[in-house]
């Protein structure tokens, strides 16, 4: 793991566990799953993979509201989604 600097919020504590090429991971969502997500990466040329232990928790706050703004019929990306918590609370309301 390599020590650096967040580059969303420049928090100097972060650890990064990979680098992926932000066009590597654009091909693999269009390869595995047939989603073209380049919208999503606009600018962004690598994506830093990081793991916080009190991130990934079973259920938050915010995966209530953010669950309240998905409207029937659209689909969610959820990159980065941990345990998939989120994705579990929208399977669960379908």
């Amino acid at each position: 793991m390599v020590q650096q600097a967040c580059p969303a919020c420049e928090q100097d504590s972060i650890h990064t566990i990979e680098r992926i090429r932000a066009r590597d991971l654009i091909a693999m969502y269009q390869q595995s799953f047939g989603l073209d997500v380049r919208s999503c990466f606009e600018g962004v040329d690598t994506v830093h993979l990081q793991h916080f232990e009190w991130y990934y928790q079973d259920d938050k706050p915010e995966y209530l509201y953010a669950s309240q703004q998905v409207r029937p019929g659209q689909r969610v990306l959820d990159v980065g989604c941990g345990k998939g918590g989120l994705s579990l609370l929208l399977a669960r309301a379908d």
